[in-house]
């Protein structure tokens, strides 16, 4: 027995000290660099999303939305650094980015064909919640709904009225929507405002 001992201990020294020797060679080596971290993902700009032309649009039409499309992209697009807009720059901006929105939204309404299965139900519903606000100065001036988007008008007594009924109006629509409005250009005291049938259905205009 001693013999197999001997020739056991004889062949088990040197794998020991061969792994004893590659352990100190290990720890002297300096720590290996991380791998690179891979590159951020970069979100596509809201620049990408595109309007859709709705059906039984004219050339006209066409041509007109493939503009308002081209400046819609302009719009979205991140700003070149710079320095930070006077606020007269930026309401300029506002007011641009708004009028495109509306644009869009009118030729949108315009070729948008009346579902009568919904669209007087909308209009009552609009005209009910209208009269259940009581809004003070303001009265309901037009109420049209297409297969997918309303447009209702309300005409205040004054430009404090309109800002003070502001809050109101937007929220008329007492069904799952989305919605843009504001002054009108032409006459401050009257306020236009678009809400879709359902949220997918809203205009990409933003």
């Amino acid at each position: 027995m001693k013999p197999r001992t001997i020739w056991i201990a004889a062949i088990a020294a040197p794998s020991l000290l061969v792994m004893v020797l590659r352990l100190s060679a290990d720890a002297d080596r300096p720590p290996a660099a991380p791998p690179p971290a891979p590159p951020p993902a970069v979100a596509p700009p809201a620049a990408s999303r595109v309007l859709s032309i709705p059906a039984g649009a004219g050339d006209r039409d066409r041509a007109e939305l493939a503009e308002l499309r081209a400046d819609v992209a302009r719009l979205g697009s991140p700003p070149a650094p710079r320095e930070q807009l006077s606020w007269e720059e930026q309401y300029a901006l506002d007011e641009r980015r708004a009028g495109v929105k509306t644009a869009v939204l009118e030729r949108t309404f315009a070729a948008d064909r009346r579902d009568p299965s919904w669209s007087p139900h909308a209009e009552r519903k609009l005209r009910d919640a209208f009269a259940a606000a009581d809004v003070p100065g303001g009265r309901l001036e037009d109420v049209s709904c297409g297969a997918t988007l309303c447009r209702y008008s309300v005409v205040f007594d004054s430009i404090a009225q309109r800002e003070d009924g502001s809050g109101v109006i937007p929220v008329l629509a007492r069904w799952p929507s989305r919605g843009f409005g504001g002054p009108a250009r032409d006459d401050p005291r009257r306020y236009i405002m678009y809400v879709s049938r359902d949220p997918e259905s809203f205009p990409a205009v933003e």
